[in-house]
């Protein structure tokens, strides 16, 4: 499933970039393909600055399809007041969806330790955000690199369904890529209980149902 190729006509989107602060921006809009590997998204009006969002940020938009979530990492081309962005397309850091398992966009809180032997973990704890979640793995945005191959005890704090909801669970870093000061890791999850699957699972699905309910009301508007 392409990105470009599933907004041929405007589709609605969530767009997520991390400030050099560390804060993280959250909007919405209609995204539309435009030529080659550029897209425009429409905002609301005055829902975006230039202070706020920079030419030249790279951010994260998520598309939602029935059964499915698609993320492309963009960069910010130009922007036409009050509410459109230019972003060109970058190349996609999620594998390929397993039939079983697809992403949505997250904003996570999470710690991290790493085992430095089968039964004993690191003393201090990592932080960082995971950029995306399925119930197979997640994409951590940290600070701090961290070895391929390793293996991590995690602490992922879930918010959904006005409730707070804390998930221990281990798991291994698959691959690792560096933009900018942050990098990002492919982890999948190991070991996975029935019920952290469960739990894993049903904050993806309400991702799930709050992007498939934004393309309904955008539909409705059109």
């Amino acid at each position: 499933m392409n990105f470009l190729g599933e907004i041929q006509s405007l589709q609605p989107v969530v767009m997520l970039y991390r400030t050099a602060q560390g804060e993280v921006i959250r909007l919405e809009g209609r995204a539309k393909h435009i030529e080659d590997n550029r897209f425009e998204i429409q905002l609301e009006p005055n829902h975006y600055s230039e202070k706020d969002l920079p030419v030249g940020a790279q951010v994260e938009v998520a598309l939602a399809k029935t059964g499915s979530a698609i993320t492309q990492i963009a960069t910010v081309e130009a922007f036409d007041p009050p509410r459109k962005l230019f972003l060109q397309a970058q190349q996609l850091h999620e594998e390929p969806q397993k039939r079983d398992h697809f992403r949505v966009p997250a904003d996570i809180n999470i710690r991290h330790w790493e085992f430095v032997a089968p039964d004993r973990l690191s003393q201090d704890a990592g932080e960082g955000t995971a950029r995306n979640i399925s119930g197979g793995g997640i994409l951590l945005q940290s600070e701090t690199p961290l070895a391929e191959g390793s293996l991590l005890y995690l602490e992922l704090s879930l918010e959904y369904q006005r409730k707070r909801q804390r998930v221990l669970c281990e798991g291994q870093v698959m691959h690792r890529v560096q933009g900018g000061r942050y990098y990002e890791h492919g982890i999948k999850f190991i070991n996975l209980s029935e019920e952290q699957e469960e739990e894993l699972m049903a904050f993806c699905f309400a991702q799930q149902r709050q992007l498939i309910r934004l393309q309904v009301e955008t539909a409705r508007e059109e």
